[in-house]
């Protein structure tokens, strides 16, 4: 059992959440330190994340069900018991019955939002890749360009007849890779290789999945400082993470000239299917993701060590502390 009182426990928590959420969220999102190793920083932005949702919403469980039990667990039991024997407030004041309301609330509210994100997403891909199937071919554009430019597509990749250079990939069960027509143009084979393997990064380490608890949390609570730097930031991640992937198969210096090439050139004709959810590409973001692929600085076997031990400890504290209970 917990040495610590209920109000005591809950209050902490509450501050745990607060901070990780709204402080926490903006200093990780302005940091530059993450991008030396993208896999351990999202690991670290998942479990901030995670740490923010489990304190707040135990913080206000911890005040609402204290007289029930001395620990969460045994508390939600005698709950759920009590619900069953018809008198699911039994033992609750008024204003307990009202934190364990918002605690309902809030959490079936981030629940509902997420999966509203999850089947916005998958009926937008759908629909997308109809559209691609419509307009496309694997390997080529249907009818529109020569053999020379076909031969240098990867199998099983789709190319629009467009010329404005764009690259994508589309997720999810039936996945698809997507070029313009502009893009295969623009840039070398060595370089187009780059691209495909970049795009097949982001299907491979599932990163739509990923971004997915962020633009949730972004939508529920976007007004908060900090909500909004962090879905973009774990965005860049993912990116230099599918960056990193091409230039093991390819070489960063070849990466950093696709990049390169694709950011200067006219991306601003209409016309183009895209997926809603497709990051930009251009501005700050792509010239830093250049810089770090021409000047990598990795991060130090130790300093990994201890990030992961962070992102760790922001889950272990909150879930631990709620177990152990109050005194």
């Amino acid at each position: 059992m917990s040495v610590l009182a209920a109000p005591v426990l809950a209050g902490g928590l509450a501050v745990v959440g607060v901070v990780a959420a709204v402080p926490g969220s903006a200093w990780l999102a302005r940091a530059r330190w993450p991008e030396r190793s993208p896999m351990v920083s999202l690991a670290l932005w998942q479990a901030l994340c995670l740490c923010a949702g489990l304190s707040l919403t135990g913080a206000a469980l911890v005040l609402a069900v204290e007289p029930l039990d001395d620990h969460l667990p045994g508390a939600l039991i005698t709950l759920l018991r009590n619900t069953f024997r018809g008198q699911p407030l039994l033992g609750l004041t008024p204003w307990r019955i009202a934190l364990l309301a918002v605690a309902v609330i809030f959490a079936a509210a981030l629940l509902v939002i997420l999966i509203r994100c999850f089947v916005l997403a998958l009926l937008r891909r759908r629909s997308h890749r109809e559209l691609l199937d419509l307009l496309t071919a694997p390997g080529g554009p249907v009818g529109a360009r020569g053999d020379d430019a076909e031969l240098s597509v990867p199998a099983g990749v789709r190319v629009v007849d467009h010329h404005v250079p764009v690259a994508y990939s589309v997720p999810g069960w039936h996945t698809r890779l997507v070029l313009t027509a502009g893009l295969v143009d623009l840039l070398t084979p060595p370089q187009l290789a780059a691209v495909v393997a970049h795009e097949r990064a982001h299907l491979q380490s599932h990163h739509d999945l990923l971004l997915l608890p962020f633009q949730a949390w972004s939508v529920a609570l976007g007004r908060l400082p900090g909500v909004d730097a962090a879905r973009r930031a774990v965005a860049a991640l993912a990116e230099m993470q599918a960056d990193d992937a091409a230039a093991r198969q390819v070489g960063a210096d070849t990466v950093a000239a696709a990049l390169a090439a694709v950011v200067l050139a006219d991306r601003t004709q209409p016309g183009l299917p895209m997926p809603t959810d497709v990051p930009e590409v251009g501005g700050t973001a792509v010239v830093r993701r250049v810089r770090r692929l021409t000047h990598p600085q990795s991060m130090s076997a130790p300093a990994v060590i201890g990030v992961w031990a962070w992102a760790i400890a922001l889950l272990a504290v909150p879930t631990v502390a709620l177990f152990l209970g109050w005194s």
